[in-house]
C-alpha cells in the first residue's frame, strides 16, 4: 500500500526535511527486538550524517490499528484430567472488526459457546488485566466445578485467526505439531487454564520514542495526528537509527503485533533559531 507524502512545515523551518512513512513492513516480526518490546527504525540517511546543523523531528501521524478476523471455532469440554469428552459447543462464526475491542470480542465469544447437557451448562469465562496484557481463560460447569477445554476450528487459517486475535505470535495454542499442514485438533491437548502474555486490548495505546526528552520518552497517542510540524523534538543523532515503544498505560510495555501500522515522521535540518 502506498501513503501519500505530504510536506508542510513552517516558515522558519529550512526546506532540508524528509518526511519518512514507516509501515508494517518496517516493523515485522524480525525486525522487533522483543525483550526490549521496541521497533528498531532507521533515519533517513542524509539526517543522519549531517553533523552541521541541530536537528528536528516532528511526529505527522500515528496509526495503529487492530486487523479484522473472521473464523469458525467450537470449545470441547472434558473431565478434567482425563481425554473423556463432556461434549461440544456448536461451531460458530465470528467476525471481529478493528472496531472491536478484546473484551467485546471475548464477552460474545463466552455468550456464545456454550454445551449443555442433561441440565448441566457448560462454558468459559475469562480475567483479563489489560494494562499488564495479561489473559486467562478457564472453563467451568454451572456449579463453578472447573473442567478440561480446548478450542477446536475448522483448519489452521482459524486457529491462527483467533491467535492472532489475542495478539500472539508464533504455534497457535501450543499444539505439538506446529505445521499448517498436519495442524487439527487431535495435536492440541485440553487444558484447564489458558495463560497469555502480550495481550493488546485493541484500544488506543501510548507512543514512545528514543528521541523524546519527554517523561518516559513519550511521543504520543496512537490516532494523533498534526497536520503540519508542531511539535518538535530537538536532537543530536549521531547515528542512523532510533527505536518507538508502545504502552498500555505509558508504564506497561506491549507489541502490537496485531495492527496495521503507519508512522509518519518529519526529519528536519534547522538553519538558524529554534523554531
Amino acid at each position: 500500500m502506498n501513503y501519500k507524502k505530504e510536506s508542510q512545515f513552517t516558515n522558519n523551518a529550512s526546506k532540508r526535511v524528509w518526511e519518512e512513512v514507516y509501515t508494517n513492513e518496517d516493523m515485522t516480526s524480525d525486525k522487533i527486538d522483543v525483550s526490549n518490546g521496541n521497533y528498531r527504525l532507521r533515519t533517513p540517511q542524509m539526517f543522519a550524517v549531517d553533523l552541521s546543523q541541530e536537528k528536528a523531528i516532528s511526529p505527522r501521524r500515528v496509526m495503529c490499528e487492530p486487523n479484522s478476523h473472521t473464523f469458525f471455532t467450537r470449545i470441547s469440554f472434558f473431565i478434567s484430567q482425563t481425554s473423556n469428552l463432556i461434549g461440544s459447543s456448536d461451531f460458530i462464526a465470528f467476525d471481529f472488526t478493528g472496531q472491536n475491542t478484546l473484551e467485546e470480542c471475548l464477552n460474545h465469544m463466552r455468550n456464545s459457546l456454550k454445551f449443555t447437557d442433561n441440565g448441566t451448562t457448560y462454558g468459559i469465562n475469562y480475567n483479563y488485566d489489560k494494562l499488564r496484557g495479561i489473559l486467562n481463560i478457564w472453563a467451568l460447569d454451572n456449579l463453578n466445578h472447573s473442567i478440561d477445554f480446548r478450542f477446536e476450528c475448522f483448519d489452521y487459517n482459524n486457529y491462527n485467526e483467533l491467535w492472532h486475535l489475542f495478539n500472539q505470535q508464533g504455534n497457535p495454542f501450543f499444539s505439538v505439531e506446529d505445521n499448517q499442514l498436519l495442524y487439527n485438533t487431535d495435536t492440541l491437548a485440553p487444558s484447564e487454564l489458558i495463560n497469555l502474555n502480550n495481550v493488546w486490548s485493541r484500544e488506543p495505546l501510548y507512543v514512545h520514542a528514543s528521541f523524546s526528552r519527554s517523561k518516559k520518552r513519550y511521543l504520543c497517542r496512537t490516532g494523533d495526528f498534526w497536520f503540519k510540524p508542531s511539535k518538535y523534538y530537538y536532537d543530536n543523532i549521531a547515528n542512523d537509527e532510533f527505536f518507538l515503544f508502545f504502552t498500555t498505560d505509558t508504564t506497561h510495555w506491549i507489541i502490537p503485533y496485531d495492527a496495521v501500522k503507519v508512522i509518519e515522521l518529519c526529519f528536519i535540518l534547522r538553519q538558524f533559531a529554534r523554531l
